[in-house]
Parts: structure tokens; sequence; C-alpha cells
């Protein structure tokens, strides 16, 4: 069966795609400092920074929950956690002893 035929005709775009690795997020108001992902690449960790110096991290996952409704696949929002200037001393001081 054609390709054209299975995704126009039946509805069918057959398997989700893996995670967009190349896709940069963006979040209003703040800098992306670095990303993290687990080793599915299907979990991220974007760590940001506002002008203030607050650094957030963003748990972000590869939801493909609709795919086959919509043929859409992303990085949906976990959760997200403001880090303190002394959870960043602490981290770096477990850093420094490793």
């Amino acid at each position: 069966m054609s390709g054209f035929f299975r995704r126009f005709i039946l509805g069918d775009f057959g398997p989700p795609p893996p995670p967009d690795l190349p896709h940069q997020p963006a979040i209003t108001g703040q800098n992306v400092v670095e990303i993290l992902y687990s080793t599915s690449k299907r979990e991220r960790a974007v760590i940001t920074c506002d002008l203030s110096g607050t650094y957030q991290i963003h748990i972000q996952f590869w939801d493909t929950s609709d795919w086959k409704a919509g043929h859409t696949a992303h990085f949906g929002m976990a959760m997200a956690a403001i880090v303190s200037q002394t959870a960043l001393k602490l981290l770096a001081a477990l850093h420094a002893k490793i």
C-alpha cells in the first residue's frame, strides 16, 4: 500500500517519531543555560536563568499521546522548580568533592 494512501485515506501515520533533539526550547523571559537528556532521550531537564539571576529547572517528557488523533509529538512540561543560590552553592560544593 502506498504511503500517501495509508496516511491520508486511512489516517495511519505509522509509529510516533523519536524525540526531536535539535529543537531547542523557548521559555519566555529566560535564557536556556543547559539541556540534559535521559539515556532514552525521552525526558530532559532544561536549566534556565532569568535577568534577575534566578535559575529554574524544567523537567520535560516526549509526549506522543496525540499522535494518532492529531499527528503531533512534542516535549511536554512535567514540572518546573526554582533553584536557590544556596542550592546552587551546595551542588557546586558536592561537585568539587567528586
